[in-house]
């Protein structure tokens, strides 16, 4: 894999990790740069365990709670992260935050994009934050043509909704992340507010390992993760 420099925008503050942490740190691990978007925190709509157990938690006190647990894991994948701190429970789209992305995405110059995939019943702050990171990044790109600072369109690719079968997600592009899997698996350890995406994600991760294992013949292959290519594939063959 050559160098990249890989941004992963995310509606929640432990999205970027359960779904493209494998990815992250592979890239990372081979020299790729790798920076985090959190538009929210999640302290509204993924911290129902938090708001269970302690009486007395306000919006404040979630927030920073999931802010520490994504700076931890970010830490252990070696990536930098950064909040927007948007409202989540319903994130709102607005002009003035997709300017404020895609300053973000214009200082970073990404070469791969990452973001959610446009349909999720389950959680719908989901789809407003992949279509608040496009707009950002069309937004950013269209200026980088008028200033001195211009770069490459990136590749852009989607991850797995909650429940991709449900939501009609099928992806084209699997990453073997067999080698960096114990390192998601101890950047997810930090994930107190959402223990229960712990087996979820490791479910998932064997679940796609398991496909693309059959489907090259590799038996080195158990773990990978799936997301679908929006920009083309454009070559000189078919591969």
């Amino acid at each position: 894999m050559k160098k990249e420099r890989i941004m992963v925008i995310g509606c929640h503050a432990l999205d970027y990790l359960s779904k493209s942490g494998g990815v992250i740190s592979q890239a990372i691990r081979q020299g790729s740069a790798a920076k985090v978007i959190c538009l929210t925190c999640g302290e509204r709509g993924e911290a129902n365990a938090v708001w269970k157990e302690d009486a007395e938690a306000t919006e404040e006190k979630v927030r920073e709670i999931k802010r520490g647990e994504a700076m931890k894991a970010a830490k252990i994948l070696g990536a930098d992260i950064e909040f927007m701190n948007f409202k989540d429970h319903c994130l709102e789209m607005s002009q003035e935050k997709i300017h404020k992305v895609s300053e973000k995405i214009r200082e970073f110059a990404p070469t791969v994009f990452l973001t959610h995939f446009m349909t999720d019943q389950a959680n719908p702050d989901h789809v407003t934050a992949g279509k608040l990171a496009l707009s950002a990044l069309s937004c950013a790109w269209e200026d980088s043509l008028r200033s001195e600072s211009r770069w490459k369109r990136p590749q852009i690719f989607l991850f797995e909704p909650a429940k991709p079968d449900m939501e009609g997600f099928n992806p084209d592009t699997y990453v073997d992340i067999t080698e960096v899997m114990e390192r998601k698996k101890q950047a997810m350890s930090c994930v107190e507010t959402q223990k229960y995406l712990i087996p979820v994600c490791e479910d998932r991760d064997t679940y796609r390992g398991t496909l693309i294992r059959h489907l090259t013949g590799d038996d080195r292959i158990k773990y990978a993760e799936g997301f679908l290519r929006i920009t083309p594939y454009i070559g000189k063959s078919l591969s």
